[in-house]
């Protein structure tokens, strides 16, 4: 459980804790600029799956428990998986750091359509924190399935 929490549940909710502190200084900027969903609406949550993909990365090269390596005929599937969510990840990460949406949206976009990085952010976030844990966790391994 402190595995969990120190390296997939800490780097999602860092931002979160470090809003609560922000919101105990006065500050020059506007309360409603410190809203959760303005802090991860541009893709920001991809910081912590580009994290996420090169553990898991890193773990499928040198597994953290000895017996927990990963079976060869899944390395080649999961190096390509998790480098295309690395990729992703990074772009949508950078995408919303250089166009942040600050303006007013356009007048026939849907409100739910407002929030489609958003939602991308997260499911590529719980994707990569999920294959993570599956790896770091052994359900990889080569002596799991028999």
């Amino acid at each position: 459980m402190g595995w969990f929490l120190v390296t997939v549940a800490l780097p999602v909710l860092a931002p979160m804790i470090s809003l609560i502190c922000m919101k105990a200084f006065p500050l020059a900027i506007p309360s409603a600029q410190l809203g959760l969903v303005n802090l991860i609406k541009d893709g920001q949550l991809c910081w912590a799956a580009i994290g996420f993909c090169t553990s898991a990365l890193y773990e499928i090269a040198a597994p953290c428990p000895p017996g927990a390596g990963v079976a060869a005929n899944a390395q080649g599937y999961l190096h390509g998986i998790l480098t295309f969510i690395l990729v992703l990840a990074s772009l949508f990460a950078a995408c919303g750091a250089v166009l942040p949406h600050t303006v007013g949206y356009a007048l026939g976009v849907r409100r739910h359509g407002r929030y489609k990085v958003l939602m991308m952010s997260i499911g590529i976030t719980l994707l990569s924190a999920g294959l993570y844990s599956l790896i770091h966790l052994g359900a990889f391994a080569p002596d799991i399935w028999r």
